[in-house]
């Protein structure tokens, strides 16, 4: 077999990245997530609202026809 070059241990300084992700976020990366978030949001609220609001307009239609055709089927017996 083989030898290794090296154990974790003697990993030199340099090759520690342990220490980059230990530091987290700039307020910047942080700031800049938020805005694109924001974006998005603000691009697909107003069509799910409308869909909602289609589709509730269609279900209270549909209930309306419903119980009007069972009171005139009623109203015929």
């Amino acid at each position: 077999m083989g030898k290794t070059l090296f154990t974790l241990a003697e990993i030199p300084k340099k090759q520690h990245r342990i220490g980059f992700w230990l530091r987290g976020f700039t307020l910047a990366e942080v700031l800049i997530t938020l805005g694109i978030i924001g974006v998005v949001a603000a691009l697909t609220i107003p069509t799910l609202m409308q869909n909602y609001k289609s589709r509730a307009w269609t279900t209270s239609s549909q209930v309306f026809v419903r119980r009007l055709e069972e009171a005139l089927k009623t109203m015929n017996t």
